[in-house]
């Protein structure tokens, strides 16, 4: 029984180490060059990375104090929500409660956000989380295919 406890111990202790840099998603390379891109440029410095199939999205921007890391939150299952409300934490973002309005309604409503501004330095660090994110929280594999948009015209669909 001890031995069982310890296994299991040491399973879930592994699980915790598993680093976003481990996934290796086909478009990977796509990636990480559209967020260097986001970094350089003054107009409309927006990435919003979707998964095709779903429209399931985490987006990113540099406003000019550091990359800000967004994951809007409404859109979000149930499981989704659990998965990032495990997710974030364990990589330093906490969940932030907002008030928002109603889009419809203008009716006050108190939801859950995960966004983080991070130092200019950190980008690998944020791309990392991301693509971890798409992993963890949206179950995407390697082959998943993903829908990279850059600049206003990510918003404007």
């Amino acid at each position: 029984m001890t031995i069982r406890i310890v296994a299991i111990g040491l399973s879930f202790f592994a699980a915790l180490l598993v680093s976003a840099a481990d996934y290796d998603h086909v478009q990977r390379s796509e990636i990480e060059e559209a967020f260097a891109q986001m970094m350089t440029i003054q107009d409309d410095p927006f990435v919003i990375l979707e998964v095709a199939a779903t429209g399931q999205f985490i987006q990113a921007a540099n406003f000019g104090s550091g990359p800000f890391l967004d994951l809007p939150t409404d859109g979000l299952s149930q499981e989704e929500m659990q998965r990032a409300l495990k997710y974030f934490p364990s990589h330093g973002i906490s969940p932030l409660e907002q008030r928002a309005a109603h889009p419809e309604t203008q009716e006050i409503y108190t939801h859950i956000v995960f966004t983080h501004t991070f130092d200019s330095s950190e980008l690998d660090r944020m791309v990392q989380i991301i693509i971890g994110a798409l992993y963890e929280i949206y179950g995407i594999a390697d082959d998943t295919p993903l829908t990279i948009q850059t600049g206003l015209a990510a918003f404007q669909q």
